[in-house]
């Protein structure tokens, strides 16, 4: 039975971009959590970007309710985190690396040196802005023993050991910048691609208006050169984090610790990587919005399952305290324990999505994106999951599409009324403006 948690969170990793469906991509360690745990299909990020999606990730609340719509806002200190709740509850908590700065509750947090991982700043737009002609796409500078998110590894696997000889229950947390801009891996994960021939999706402007937004025409610009030079660093810095995880699945062995710990690994959120024609994330399509999240603990959860439920980053805080034995605090999320050691399956008919301007609800087939444009305007977008997964052909206007609407809007309603209907309490003292609840049926 699993009396310790590893949580592995990447950043901006596309919930395909691996081995288990790409083969192009070279993922063992991934394959195997895989293959020994439970991949839940069909994840999804509460929020994006970085910051709001992680406070999601901690409170098992909606950016509608935490307060934290953009990566400028903090988390408030009347909030719970299951990094709190844990620790309130003499469990060990411990992270290491990326956080985002939404790091309340935890015993201990270590900031990880980037040391020579980048040529200059990652920060610096020509490391960020990875579709710009100046983008700086390359080997880093670094070995991969010297390499960000393995130094970030070492450190977690040194307190590792300090936690295992206490024999008392932890959770270990560790953030990865990859496969986030700078997309700059260490040799050998650089040269790994060099060969790679990946497809640019072809899409017209026509067809998705609402891709005017910063860098679209740059990202319109990018060849097809370029955007091989791209995935080829994309690619290297998942196989990057992969050599990492496999670092610390051997170190549960060599401890004799696997079947004592569940270890997750998931991302805060996806990245287009030319669909749609576009680049980085902030958008209501699957690449943006999905996740991957697989769960492993030998012995307890289900080996080798491919879920299909419809679950959330919402529902890791009732699940941490499932597999804690604790009782759960408030949060909108379900636990999948339960799933996971092969029992009843998550029951949900429908996950929400949010971003600043635009809604989403989807159930197991149809998805309704609902944003919100200038001058009061707005523009809805329908697709049928099944047999459109490309997200290409937009029902909205069809008798079929306005019946999704119709749906989705009823079972909207239902979530509001449940997890958004209570006044917000006033988060940040006396003179704070209450998180906006937006409305989603205006049309």
């Amino acid at each position: 039975m699993a009396k310790n948690v590893i949580i592995i969170l990447s950043d901006q990793h596309k919930w395909d971009a691996w081995g288990r469906y790409n083969t192009d991509i070279k993922t063992p360690n991934l394959d195997r959590l895989a293959k020994e745990g439970t991949v839940f299909e069909n994840c999804y990020c509460a929020t994006q970007p970085c910051v709001p999606s992680r406070a999601s990730f901690m409170t098992g609340l909606y950016p509608e309710v935490h307060g934290v719509i953009s990566n400028f806002d903090t988390l408030a200190p009347s909030q719970t985190t299951w990094a709190g709740h844990l620790s309130e509850n003499e469990v060990q908590t411990v992270a290491v690396g990326r956080t985002h700065h939404i790091d309340k509750g935890f015993d201990n947090h270590v900031r990880v040196p980037t040391g020579d991982s980048y040529r200059i700043n990652c920060h610096d737009a020509k490391m960020q802005v990875h579709w710009a002609k100046d983008a700086i796409l390359e080997a880093s500078p670094a070995k991969y023993d010297e390499y960000y998110e393995t130094r970030i590894t070492r450190t977690a696997l040194g307190f590792l050991d300090d936690m295992h000889r206490s024999e008392e229950p932890f959770l270990l947390y560790m953030g990865f910048l990859a496969p986030h801009a700078a997309m700059t891996p260490p040799e050998p994960f650089w040269s790994m691609y060099d060969s790679i021939d990946v497809p640019k999706p072809d899409y017209s402007e026509s067809e998705y208006p609402l891709k005017n937004r910063f860098g679209y025409e740059a990202m319109q610009e990018v060849t097809m050169e370029q955007h091989n030079r791209i995935c080829q660093g994309y690619y290297g810095e998942i196989s990057t984090i992969d050599s990492c995880i496999g670092e610390v699945l051997d170190a549960l062995d060599n401890k004799g610790m696997a079947e004592d710990t569940v270890v997750i690994y998931t991302s805060d959120h996806g990245e287009q990587l030319g669909e749609q024609g576009i680049y980085s994330k902030g958008y209501c399509y699957e690449s943006s919005a999905k996740v991957p999240m697989v769960v492993r603990c030998p012995g307890t959860v289900e080996g080798g399952r491919g879920s299909q439920e419809l679950v959330n980053h919402l529902d890791l805080s009732p699940t941490l305290c499932d597999v804690f034995e604790l009782d759960a605090f408030k949060s909108s999320g379900k636990s999948l324990w339960e799933s996971l050691c092969g029992g009843k399956n998550v029951e949900r008919d429908y996950l929400y999505h949010s971003l600043s301007n635009c809604q989403v609800i989807r159930n197991d087939r149809y998805k309704w994106a609902h944003t919100f444009m200038e001058e009061g305007q707005v523009y809805d977008e329908v697709y049928d999951l099944l047999k459109d997964p490309d997200e290409r052909n937009n029902l909205a206007n069809t008798a079929e599409g306005k019946s999704v609407m119709n749906e989705l809007a009823y079972c909207y309603m239902e979530l509001a009324k449940y997890h958004f209907s209570t006044n917000v309490k006033d988060l940040h003292g006396d003179s704070a403006k209450q998180p906006r609840l937006l409305p989603f049926a205006t049309t």
